[in-house]
């Protein structure tokens, strides 16, 4: 036998010894999935030369490897049947998203292409589509109709057209078998309810996630009024409601509803008043009920607490009930009113209790002389001579009413034969500068119940600080938070507006706007808690939960002399309000910069600013990170005060 050479020899033991290589991975890409989106409810894989709704929102293509999305961008086209581009937009991710830029014309067909070859798309491994990959699909457009109505509340359950809607329901919900667009485009003024005679029923609708319009109903005394029909008109045409992809409604769609004559029985509560500088306080109530059971019952008595309770029919007049209830004796009674309509409930308590009243569609109110009357803005400015003269709402049942002045009687006799209330002057030049509360209260027939209207207003003449001079955008606020004695100035009559504020002067303020004081209760941890003017301020606040300081090597401090950031304040007083964790939507931006305020601060700047407790600069920026200025402080605290 002949020889082989020896670097055949050596090749063939290298060759022996080397690992197996791996198989070639597959290099052909091969469509997978095609799944389309939108106002139908993903409606599964389809097939090229399938058929997609009108509504269709968006459309995925998938391939058996992942796209390289780079070597993939600008490889694939739509065109109508007429071959003119369509301007869909198209992302290239784990495959193609498709995104049509409004509703599909109906009966036309898409022909999406997709280039292979050499120079068409890429996926991982290098794979390739062997050659252009198209896709024709078939427009139609499914039915845009009501699947069903619910409503929710008490009861929960559907509701037919025509068919019967639970007097407590609280919301109705319409489902179409599309995706309803957004309240502010579909559904806002495209709405309405009517009642039987016509008018708004005041429901508010809104489109709900998905494929609902839901309707909040408001109730008046607890339920939807007996035998009443209401009338849903939604609006259909392009002018009406759309889908979410922009198909129109084929034609207004008119839905009935109506209340059964089922009464519901309800309970009202009131707390009572109490005996005042020795008198007995005589109490008057309006009760409208439907015949049958009707259960008064006095509870929370304190010691010694007791009171006559008559109950009237004024029709009659008849008394139903003459009873005395105490708190060792009767606190409750049950009478059967003889008629659906109004009595008459007077009681003469000698000490502070409630009042529950139980009955059949019940409603049940406190006869008070009310008054009308629209104060300007918390604590305007008044130098110049004014009138005040609220308007007296239910003259027959007012005896009389007085204009007072800080709890000085100005006016004891201002209503006038007419039953209206004499107009009372008042001349803030011959007061002092300083804050005024003026107010009219009138007082019922037969009783000592009392309506209260007050306004407080502002007397300011003279600079309270040299450098807060008339003007300046903090004027009023400084002004009133000094008259207030809640802000003072840092020496020489000077008030150093816009100078930051140090935590501890905030702690003096916010305490003394809250009216928060100290029980020394609860030991404070801060390290570097001094025992200075600030303290007791500090303490308030730490007891009430509003400030907690920062732990550092085991350590809790709280900074008093550092200044304190518009973020920090904002939170302080969105812990006293309870809103610091309430949970915020993402509508539309607030404050330009609203991306820089720290998740902790979020809710309370919101909140606090959709209040118009705070507000931005000119600009359109919050900066929370910005110190909290002294004007600023006073605008806030102010604000808080008067609303």
């Amino acid at each position: 036998m002949k020889r082989l050479p020896w670097f055949l020899i050596l090749a063939l033991f290298l060759g022996l010894a080397a690992p197996a290589r791996p198989a070639a991975a597959a290099s052909t890409l091969e469509l997978r999935q095609l799944m389309p989106y939108g106002d139908i409810w993903h409606e599964g894989n389809l097939q090229p030369g399938g058929t997609i709704d009108r509504g269709l929102t968006e459309l995925r293509i998938y391939f058996n490897y992942f796209l390289d999305e780079a070597a993939s961008k600008e490889k694939l086209t739509v065109t109508n049947s007429q071959g003119e581009v369509q301007p869909w937009k198209v992302h290239v991710s784990t495959g193609f998203m498709l995104y049509p830029n409004w509703a599909l014309n109906r009966g036309e067909t898409y022909t999406i292409r997709i280039k292979g070859g050499p120079d068409g798309i890429k996926g991982e491994y290098g794979s390739t589509l062997p050659e252009d990959l198209v896709i024709p699909l078939h427009v139609e457009q499914r039915p845009f109709e009501i699947t069903d109505m619910m409503a929710f509340g008490g009861a929960v359950g559907p509701v037919t057209d025509g068919g019967i809607i639970p007097r407590d329901a609280r919301e109705l919900r319409i489902s179409f078998t599309r995706r309803i667009g957004s309240a502010s485009v579909a559904v806002a003024g495209n709405v309405t309810v009517t009642d039987s005679k016509g008018q708004a029923a005041g429901w508010r609708p809104g489109a709900g996630s998905g494929d609902l319009i839901y309707f909040y109903i408001p109730q008046e005394n607890g339920h939807l009024p007996k035998n009443e029909t209401y009338t849903i008109r939604i609006k259909g045409g392009m002018g009406g409601v759309l889908s979410e992809a922009g198909v129109p409604l084929p034609q207004d769609l008119v839905l009935m509803v109506r209340t059964s004559d089922q009464a519901y029985e309800r309970t009202v509560s009131f707390p009572s008043n109490r005996m005042s500088h020795g008198v007995i306080q005589t109490e008057i109530y309006k009760i409208q009920a439907e015949a049958g059971p009707l259960t008064i019952h006095l509870d929370g008595w304190p010691e010694q607490g007791e009171t006559n309770v008559v109950l009237e029919d004024p029709q009659t007049p008849e008394v139903l009930l003459d009873a005395w209830f105490s708190s060792s004796g009767k606190q409750y009674e049950t009478v059967e009113l003889p008629r659906s309509g109004t009595y008459t409930l007077v009681l003469a308590p000698n000490r502070a209790w409630h009042i529950n009243v139980k009955g059949l569609d019940l409603t049940m109110s406190k006869v008070t002389p009310a008054m009308r009357f629209t104060p300007g803005e918390p604590y305007a400015t008044r130098n110049g001579r004014f009138a005040f003269a609220p308007e007296l709402l239910n003259p027959s049942d007012t005896e009389a009413v007085r204009i007072m002045l800080d709890d000085e009687v100005v006016n004891a006799k201002a209503l006038a034969a007419d039953g209206s209330i004499t107009p009372t002057y008042f001349d803030p030049r011959e007061m002092a500068d300083g804050i005024y509360n003026v107010a009219a209260l009138a007082k019922a027939k037969g009783g000592s119940n009392l309506s209260v209207v007050e306004e407080s207003f502002l007397v300011d003449r003279v600079d309270a600080f040299a450098d807060v001079p008339a003007g300046h955008w903090a004027r009023r606020h400084v002004e009133v938070m000094y008259h207030l004695e809640i802000l003072s100035g840092r020496g020489e009559g000077l008030f150093a507006p816009g100078q930051p504020v140090r935590r501890a002067e905030f702690a003096k303020m916010l305490a003394l706007t809250l009216g928060l004081e100290a029980t020394g209760y609860a030991p404070v941890p801060f390290a570097d808690m001094r025992d200075d003017w600030a303290k007791p301020y500090i303490s308030a606040l730490y007891e009430a939960g509003l400030i907690k300081g920062e732990v550092v090597g085991g350590k809790t401090y709280f900074y008093p002399d550092r200044t304190i950031s518009r973020a920090e304040a904002s939170t302080i007083i969105g812990r006293y309000l309870e809103i610091a964790d309430e949970e915020v939507g993402s509508g539309a931006q607030v404050f330009g910069d609203e991306a820089q305020i720290p998740a902790w601060a979020r809710s309370s700047v919101l909140i606090l600013a959709d209040a118009r407790w705070i507000t931005g600069f000119p600009d359109g920026r919050f900066m929370p990170g910005a110190n909290l200025n002294r004007d600023q402080a006073a605008k806030i605290l102010a604000n808080f005060l008067g609303m």
